[in-house]
């Protein structure tokens, strides 16, 4: 398959690189203001991947900062970027997009939705394109350890795959399934943006041991600050994630303990939800300060406001959640109600539930 990978993050190299090791032609793409991200991999003609799976070094087709050069053709493009460069991404992507081609998100949800507005908003109609995303990404934990080497600790498993509309989930499945195996049909992209590990505990952990990071630096957040009490507010958090969930009738409305076991992120063992974030295989970097780090910077904008916004226009109350965000935009004197991913910038903003629910499964 020919292969277009919008990101040059660390998750764009594990998932070049993973499908081209897979035999492959496979772009990488970055921005043109972040063309550092891939100068060596351009010089060295591809990416070395290290850690679980297969490893080696993976000869890339074209690494690239034109957009055009990129997704000429190519059968599918992956677009792996933080969420606050999904709109930038859609902006670029769209008018290129041609019949016959798949667009993929993935990492948070919400950029296939995003992606059909550009397509809208271009008056463009792409009958055959495939449109779709995940709830993370299947490479999971993956860091750059050079500018031309990625490690990957995690491949995820059981990982969701929504399309939009939710109809057609079988046949993008069945463009992914030999790329990723790990891939499960979501019932449609609300699933996919409200399964959402990083919405549960990242912010809420960062909130409750926000003196500790900012007095004594860097510690084990998830061994560390995440004590019996923490834990209880995290519950809190994915009780109303759940209530929303329910409330639109998700079929795969799972907890955060049951998403960590499944996914393979933690030993299957682990029963509640301290245990499960106490034994998480993973250990990311933790924050170092409460403002531009990602648990805050994406994570409260990008996850807890989206749900948030779509609780408050279907009637389902989430004041824990609401807290963590108020509190958030008072100490880091930002507004993440007016920059967050709300149900406007969706572009399902004043529907019912029963509107929503045919609109995300039909298109219509």
């Amino acid at each position: 398959m020919k292969v277009a990978v919008v990101g040059g993050g660390h998750a764009g190299f594990a998932c070049a690189g993973k499908l081209a090791l897979d035999g492959h032609d496979v772009n990488l793409y970055e921005l043109p203001e972040l063309k550092a991200n891939i100068e060596e991999v351009q010089e060295a003609g591809g990416i070395e991947v290290e850690g679980v799976g297969k490893t080696g070094f993976a000869s890339l087709r074209k690494i690239t900062t034109d957009i055009e050069e990129a997704l000429r053709n190519v059968d599918l493009v992956e677009i792996i970027v933080p969420a606050f460069g999904h709109r930038r991404m859609c902006e670029l992507c769209a008018p290129l997009i041609r019949n016959g081609q798949t667009v993929v998100f993935f990492g948070k949800g919400g950029g296939a939705l995003l992606f059909h507005r550009s397509l809208h908003e271009l008056g463009k109609k792409v009958e055959s394109l495939l449109v779709g995303e995940t709830s993370g990404i299947p490479p999971f934990s993956a860091r750059k350890s050079s500018p031309t080497k990625v490690y990957v600790s995690i491949e995820l498993k059981d990982l969701p795959l929504a399309s939009f509309p939710g109809r057609s989930v079988d046949k993008l499945l069945a463009v992914l399934k030999d790329l990723y195996p790990s891939l499960v049909p979501a019932t449609n992209i609300l699933e996919t943006i409200l399964m959402d590990l990083n919405l549960v505990g990242h912010a809420a952990a960062a909130l409750l041991n926000v003196g500790r990071i900012e007095y004594s630096g860097p510690f084990r957040i998830w061994k560390e600050g995440v004590t019996p009490s923490v834990a209880k507010v995290i519950q809190a958090v994915d009780e109303e994630r759940l209530a929303v969930m329910r409330a639109l009738d998700l079929k795969n409305a799972k907890t955060y303990v049951e998403m960590s076991r499944d996914w393979g992120m933690c030993p299957k063992e682990s029963d509640t939800y301290q245990k499960v974030i106490n034994t998480k295989y993973i250990a990311p970097k933790n924050p170092t300060d409460v403002k531009t780090h990602r648990y805050i910077s994406e994570d409260v904008p990008y996850s807890m406001v989206t749900c948030s916004s779509i609780g408050d226009m279907i009637g389902v109350p989430t004041p824990v959640i609401n807290s963590i965000i108020t509190i958030f935009s008072a100490m880091n004197d930002t507004d993440y109600w007016e920059i967050g991913r709300t149900v406007d910038t969706l572009g399902i903003a004043g529907l019912t539930i029963d509107q929503l629910k045919t609109y995300v499964n039909e298109g219509v």
